[in-house]
């Protein structure tokens, strides 16, 4: 018989001996960052993957190292690179540590330079519309505005120039242009030409699709 005193050192020893294995047992993986701008297809920006990740951490009833094993598992591309140089300098680097030092590297800066400079290497995702594009860049462009980089009196003007500067076709070149008068559209006129303008896409690309099936 197991003497009580005995007893919960033994559940410790138990817990402990089962643990690695456990810990590798299927469990909801986090999701995909890679701190590439703009983000691949179907990843998120930084910030949120950061609350998702912090979120999951406070779940998973595991150990520090298991923690980290999965948030590296999460990272591609440039994120991936910028960790595993800090854990050559430091092997034993925490997750606290990790996700500090990807906050300073892809986090949101207050610097009006390296704001600006994302915001011009903003570009249209291939598989994206325009009008996505056009959306996406509004709240650079206000943050632009907030840090004093942007005058407010010339917002659209810098609007319009980096969607049509960051378009993946040239069509927004010939569409969008300054009206007479030298003023850029608002942001709602802009969206709406915009829209417009892939709308009658759409249109022609399914007329052209349907003559194409009638004649073949």
């Amino acid at each position: 018989m197991i003497p009580e005193v005995r007893a919960p050192m033994l559940a410790q020893a138990l817990d402990e001996a089962l643990q690695p294995a456990l810990q590798h047992l299927e469990y909801k993986k986090l999701r995909v960052f890679s701190g590439s701008d703009p983000p691949e297809p179907e990843e998120e920006e930084f910030e949120s993957w950061l609350f998702h990740a912090t979120q999951m951490m406070k779940t998973w009833q595991v150990s520090d190292a298991e923690k980290r094993r999965r948030l590296l598992e999460s990272l591609r591309g440039p994120a991936s690179d910028n960790i595993r140089v800090l854990k050559v300098n430091s092997p034993l680097i925490t997750v606290p540590e990790c996700l500090h030092a990807l906050e300073q590297v892809f986090g949101v800066t207050d610097n009006p330079r390296v704001l600006q400079v994302k915001y011009l290497t903003t570009y249209q995702k291939d598989e994206k519309k325009l009008s996505a594009y056009v959306l996406r860049l509004e709240p650079s462009l206000q943050k632009l505005v907030e840090r004093g980089a942007v005058e407010q009196e010339v917002v659209n003007q810098a609007h319009l120039e980096q969607a049509i500067a960051g378009a993946v076709h040239s069509t927004p070149r010939r569409k969008f242009a300054l009206s007479e008068d030298g003023s850029a559209p608002g942001l709602l006129q802009l969206l709406t030409l915009v829209k417009d303008e892939e709308a009658a896409e759409e249109e022609a690309a399914l007329l052209q699709a349907g003559l194409e099936g009638h004649f073949t």
